[in-house]
């Protein structure tokens, strides 16, 4: 399960939140590949297990495994994580390009369009 729900009363009772159940598993590897090029290169604090959970400060590393860039078109898993994989926005733009009669886009927030017309 990937989303944005935090697990908290109001996640579950009031706050508007979306998840998805994956069970393809090359989706969910994936997934995983992503999420450990996020924590090897991105991450900058981690809260060691101990009797004191401090936050503590730590150093980017090369991930052991990356994730493979989608096929733009293909169904399946896309992300951004930074300017080298606008792999999101290119997959927006092909959904809307593709589409043949009517196009409804939702998001939770769209910031910053009038600014960058080219997104």
């Amino acid at each position: 399960m990937i989303g944005s729900a935090n697990f908290v009363t109001a996640g579950f009772e009031k706050t508007g939140e979306a998840n998805v159940i994956v069970r393809n598993k090359s989706y969910v590897r994936q997934l995983a590949r992503l999420f450990t090029e996020l924590w090897y290169v991105g991450c900058k604090w981690v809260i060691p297990p101990g009797e004191t959970d401090l936050v503590a400060d730590r150093a980017a590393s090369s991930p052991p495994i990356r994730p493979q860039p989608p096929e733009v078109g293909e169904t399946g898993v896309v992300w951004t994580n930074g300017p080298g994989q606008m792999h999101l926005l290119r997959a927006i733009q092909n959904v809307i390009q593709t589409a043949r009669t009517d196009l409804t886009l939702s998001s939770y927030s769209v910031v910053g369009m009038r600014e960058n017309p080219h997104l």
